[in-house]
């Protein structure tokens, strides 16, 4: 069975969100910080810090 590949991956469609609305990425943010305190939040935390990077950041991966 063939695949269909989304137009935008929701990586992609985070980042342009959290661009776009920087107090959506100021709460996205206070929420990864208030995680990494969680053995078990802190992958999505990471991840969560990685995005917020990638919107504000020089774009590198």
């Amino acid at each position: 069975m063939n695949k269909i590949k989304a137009a935008v991956s929701h990586h992609e469609r985070e980042i342009a969100e959290l661009r776009a609305n920087p107090v959506l990425a100021i709460e996205y943010l206070k929420a990864a910080v208030e995680s990494l305190d969680s053995p078990d939040d802190l992958p999505a935390a990471l991840l969560a810090l990685r995005a917020i990077s990638k919107a504000y950041g020089d774009g590198g991966t």
